[in-house]
């Protein structure tokens, strides 16, 4: 007897409770149809003047060549060869550490013209020692 009871209250609670919620929905939807927001008109485009496009001019951009003679994972053995190349060349040679390769690089110093690199570079491949030599393309 004390379990119908139960189910009796659980019933009307249950029933009260949705009866409560569709109520409150039907409330809403008259408030939303009493209150009605008109937009503002915004201004097209049209009625603004255009803003002038001012370009930057970009920094002029040198293209250098660069012979490259070798590359080692390890500064001592770089600097090493650059020593050696320096004796062995007469010319001036860098070395410096490149991040895209992570090797220490041995290079010329930059010419202006491919066909200065080129020519150098063929000089180079005369020695048994620089035959590996190669051009590389920098922008500045």
């Amino acid at each position: 007897m004390k379990n119908i009871y139960y189910l009796i209250i659980f019933a009307l609670l249950f029933i009260i409770g949705c009866s409560s919620s569709q109520e409150t929905d039907s409330s809403q939807n008259q408030s939303d149809k009493d209150s009605v927001y008109v937009f503002d008109e915004v201004p097209t485009q049209e009625n603004f003047p255009p803003e002038p496009i001012i370009e930057k001019p970009s920094p002029a951009k040198s293209t250098q060549f660069i012979v490259q003679i070798g590359a080692y994972t390890s500064q001592s053995k770089a600097d090493e060869f650059a020593s050696f190349s320096r004796r062995k060349l007469n010319k001036e040679v860098i070395v410096s550490y490149s991040g895209e390769v992570n090797l220490w690089v041995v290079q010329l110093s930059p010419f202006n013209t491919r066909q200065e690199a080129e020519k150098s570079r063929n000089e180079l491949w005369k020695i048994k020692e620089f035959t590996d030599s190669f051009i590389i393309r920098v922008e500045k």
